[in-house]
């Protein structure tokens, strides 16, 4: 874990696009339009899924283990199955 503390690019961008998540889900709701709110989602989960590549290369660079890895996968999965849970709650609402 010494390495990735040292690694200000890589631990700033992953916190980023942490924030990103719940900031998009945030804003998204803020606008009062389904539509926008249903983008903002969409942005969350791109968010996702870029935590999810930042984890794979930070284990790939042996900054984390393999185990870690695959807890913090395996919470992005369940984050963004929740995010596509609302966004089909969202549509299908009237």
């Amino acid at each position: 874990m010494g390495q990735f503390n040292q690694d200000y690019a890589l631990r700033n961008q992953l916190r980023r696009a942490s924030i990103s998540i719940s900031s998009n889900i945030a804003e998204g709701y803020g606008r009062h339009s389904r539509k926008e709110f249903l983008r903002f989602l969409s942005i969350a989960n791109g968010s996702v899924f870029e935590v999810r590549s930042q984890i794979k290369l930070a284990k790939n660079i042996n900054y984390i283990q393999e185990e870690e890895a695959k807890k913090l996968i395996t919470l992005c999965r369940e984050i963004s199955r929740l995010i596509g849970g609302l966004r089909k709650s969202i549509e299908a609402s009237p």
